[in-house]
């Protein structure tokens, strides 16, 4: 018996990446939500029972505000604000550097998969020098200044062509 991978079907080929698909999600999951739920049922633990106890044995009582209240008296108060801090500035900056280059893609019109000196060419537009060598790392005079004047308006500083 031989098996002759050239005429097997495409229907059965889908079926075994979709099969494989599911397992490798259904593996993740698991891997994912099994230390969530080892969390949840050791938070409803009395302290005697999380140390002598089976790690994965359903709490007996309703112990969840005690070891909450007990927590945020030995110091969960601040990593929670240290935590809250932090993930507010990273989401303001990510905000804010999405913002900066969804500016530039719109402001100069990029057209997908062409950099910018391809533009000006199909346009019969002359670049620069300084644009040209800029072009090879993908990105145009333009959007050098623009960042340059973003970056100094973010900062707080004066450009420096700004009092001439």
């Amino acid at each position: 018996m031989s098996l002759n991978l050239k005429h097997s079907s495409t229907a059965d080929t889908r079926r075994l990446r979709r099969g494989f698909g599911f397992a490798l999600g259904l593996i993740l999951c698991i891997f994912w939500l099994l230390p969530l739920l080892l969390v949840t049922m050791n938070a409803f633990k009395e302290k005697r029972e999380y140390l002598m106890g089976n790690t994965w044995s359903f709490p007996q009582g309703m112990h969840l505000f005690e070891n909450l209240q007990r927590a945020w008296e030995k110091g969960l108060g601040n990593g929670f604000l240290n935590s809250l801090i932090y993930g507010i500035t990273g989401a303001c900056g990510a905000i804010l550097l999405a913002s900066l280059a969804a500016f530039g893609i719109v402001r100069l019109k990029i057209q997908a998969g062409r950099p910018p000196g391809e533009i000006a060419r199909a346009n019969n537009r002359r670049l620069s020098c300084s644009a040209a060598a800029c072009e090879q790392a993908f990105c145009s005079r333009r959007t050098l200044q623009i960042l340059y004047l973003t970056m100094h308006v973010v900062i707080g500083l004066e450009p420096e062509n700004a009092s001439k």
